[in-house]
């Protein structure tokens, strides 16, 4: 596995511990400072990935990047839970790309 590899695993496992902290979490305040780490776990990736790259690509197509937790948490979608639900499973399944 290449640094590059090994680093956007381990962004990718954060942002997946966060999320699923965040959404333990019973006092709101604290949950969301969780779900904003993930989010911005997920922006250090987005920087550090070239556009070239086919995970780049791949993780696009699943909208990893254009996902915010900490919206879906405060209430952004109409069916937030279905929308956590599957925005942590295609983040499950990019953090997949680096293993």
């Amino acid at each position: 596995m290449s640094e590059l590899d090994t680093f956007a695993f381990r962004l990718l496992d954060f942002a997946v511990q966060s999320i699923d902290e965040g959404r333990n979490d019973p006092n709101p305040a604290t949950a969301i400072e969780c779900l904003r780490e993930a989010d911005h776990a997920i922006g250090i990736l987005k920087k550090s990935l070239s556009e070239e790259d086919i995970r780049f690509f791949k993780i696009s197509l699943l909208s990893v990047f254009d996902t915010s937790f900490a919206r879906i948490f405060e209430g952004m979608y109409s069916d937030a839970e279905h929308s956590m639900k599957e925005a942590l499973r295609h983040l499950i399944t990019a953090r997949s790309f680096f293993q």
